[in-house]
């Protein structure tokens, strides 16, 4: 009996033992021009979601006064002048209207804390989408609004800060 005989065959060449210098340069090449490119738009994400959280907090900040000025019985005067009352703030006896002063200083106070720059005022104006927090153009007449100003990071590391509004008008006042 005869032993079988192997044929050899050699099926490793020298153009396929691995890869050449350059092409791990080139995959090396596109790997870091996707990261970069994702890592940019990450840098993106994380400055319009920080935008976000501060124009929602603005809103609900702009909110929580117009829901107060409804409650209270002499809003419709539209006087709203803040005055520390700490009587009022640590729930002591006062008059709706000394009531409302102490909580739109606490609001004030509340928006220099949560937002950078934050500022707000509550008064009676007929153009209410103008003015800035050192002139928040409330001229006395029209509507009961709630003005909300605060600033924003620019673009970039040199720019300057962006000024940000946020207006609730109230019904019926």
């Amino acid at each position: 009996m005869k032993s079988p005989s192997f044929i050899r065959i050699n099926v490793t060449s020298k153009k396929g033992r691995g890869f050449s210098l350059l092409e791990v340069i080139v995959a090396v090449a596109i790997c870091s021009s996707g990261f970069g490119a994702l890592s940019l738009l990450l840098m993106l994400a994380i400055q319009e979601t920080a935008a976000s959280r501060l124009q929602t907090l603005a809103v609900n900040q702009a909110e929580s006064m117009t829901q107060l000025i409804l409650v209270l019985p002499n809003a419709a005067s539209g006087t709203f002048s803040p005055s520390p009352t700490p009587a009022c703030l640590l729930g002591g006896v006062c008059t709706p209207g000394v009531m409302l002063s102490a909580a739109v200083h606490a609001w004030r106070r509340d928006l220099g804390t949560d937002l950078p720059g934050g500022d707000g005022v509550a008064c009676r104006d007929s153009t209410p989408e103008d003015g800035t927090a050192k002139a928040p153009g409330c001229d006395g007449l029209g509507s009961v609004v709630v003005k909300v100003f605060w600033e924003e990071p620019g673009e970039g590391e040199a720019a300057a800060p962006v000024s940000q509004r946020v207006v609730s008008r109230l019904p019926l006042l």
